[in-house]
């Protein structure tokens, strides 16, 4: 591992947990020499213009380097725990056929063409954690890949609109009849 490595946090410790950094998030070495204790300082940002999470030491048993980091995952942690800890409400449960709106732009999303305030149906009834996110069908919109796109949005980046349901179920129906 060296500086400007990105990096996976590979267990669960309290020391990590009390500055918000659990097993799984993705961090970058943002100093350029390894401790004597032979610790990396090791940043943990989230997108667009939230401040990051926290900076701290890090041995490298207890991290994998990971040149696909994605951000989205690390904040999608980040949000589970903040609920799980009361620290944030919960919000609007998400489940199968929820009308959700994209509230942020991602160079992951914009490659398969969704962008900020897309709106789209939740297309699976849980959350798929190994990808980090849930499965979204955009039926009102084509783009150079596909008709109706379905993409992993993270729950942080997806707002539910409840207003939209009877568009979505008349969608549904249509679908059905053709």
């Amino acid at each position: 591992m060296k500086y400007l490595d990105w990096v996976k946090v590979t267990v669960e410790k309290e020391k990590y947990a009390k500055y918000g950094i659990h097993k799984g998030m993705y961090g970058w070495i943002c100093d350029e020499e390894k401790s004597a204790g032979g610790t990396w300082l090791v940043d943990f940002p989230q997108g667009g213009a939230k401040d990051d999470i926290a900076d701290i030491a890090i041995p490298e048993s207890d991290m994998i380097e990971a040149p696909d980091a994605r951000i989205s995952v690390t904040e999608l942690i980040k949000r589970q725990w903040d609920i799980r800890e009361n620290k944030v409400p919960a919000g609007p449960e998400l489940g199968y056929l929820d009308c959700v709106e994209v509230i942020a732009e991602r160079a992951s999303y914009a490659q398969k063409g969704i962008h900020k305030g897309m709106r789209g149906i939740v297309w699976d009834d849980s959350v798929t954690e190994w990808l980090g996110g849930w499965y979204v069908l955009f039926p009102l919109y084509e783009n150079d890949y596909v008709k109706n796109p379905e993409v992993v949005i993270a729950e942080g980046d997806m707002r539910k609109i409840p207003e939209e349901a009877e568009r979505v179920k008349a969608w549904i129906m249509a679908q059905k009849a053709v």
